[in-house]
Parts: structure tokens; C-alpha cells; sequence
């Protein structure tokens, strides 16, 4: 039989385990085949974007923050972030939401 506090320790523990399994994060650029090393293009840079995903948590990151990262996506191929539509499907549980956006020329 477990004594009271090692009881208590042991909740206390799991608790904090899988709180910081759900952790929450800041928006980011979807890589559908980011950890796919059978993909031809495992770990390459595009060379030009029309669009972008970016995965977030509408309890976390503002709509501001979200455009901000995909303006910073599309701006490093010269081009302006403009939100098309909101999804969602492919982003993991903790930022659930697909924010896509076209990348166009100024």
C-alpha cells in the first residue's frame, strides 16, 4: 500500500507532466513534410511561395500575431501575406487553427 504523501507526490507529478505536455505555443509556418526524411524536400527552403499555413490558438495569439508571422514568411520571397481562410485539420491540438494565407506581389 502507498503511504499518504508518496500518494499525494506521485498526483502532483502527473499533474504537472501533463500540463506541460499540452503547453501552449506561438504561431508558426505548417511544414507538412517537416519530419518526413523520405520527402524529396526533407529539410530544403522553398524557392518561391504562393502560400502559407500558419497553425495557432485563437486563446493564445492574437490576430495580429498570426498575420505578423505569415507577413514574415511571404516578405522573405518579396511578397505581401493576405488571409484567405481559416481552417482546420493538419496543426496538432495545441494550436489547433489553420490560418492560410496567399502570397502576392506588392
Amino acid at each position: 500500500m502507498m503511504k499518504p504523501m508518496a500518494r499525494v507526490a506521485l498526483i502532483v507529478a502527473s499533474i504537472l507532466l501533463l500540463g506541460t505536455g499540452c503547453e501552449a505555443t506561438d504561431p508558426y509556418v505548417y511544414r507538412s513534410d517537416e519530419f518526413d526524411r523520405d520527402s524529396p524536400k526533407f529539410n530544403e527552403k522553398p524557392v518561391d511561395r504562393t502560400g502559407v499555413v500558419i497553425c495557432y490558438s485563437n486563446l493564445i495569439s492574437s490576430a495580429e500575431a498570426v498575420t505578423a508571422v505569415a507577413a514574415e514568411e511571404c516578405g522573405r520571397y518579396g511578397k505581401q501575406a493576405n488571409r484567405s481562410f481559416t481552417s482546420a485539420g493538419d496543426c496538432p491540438m495545441a494550436v489547433p487553427l489553420e490560418a492560410h494565407f496567399d502570397c502576392v506581389a506588392p
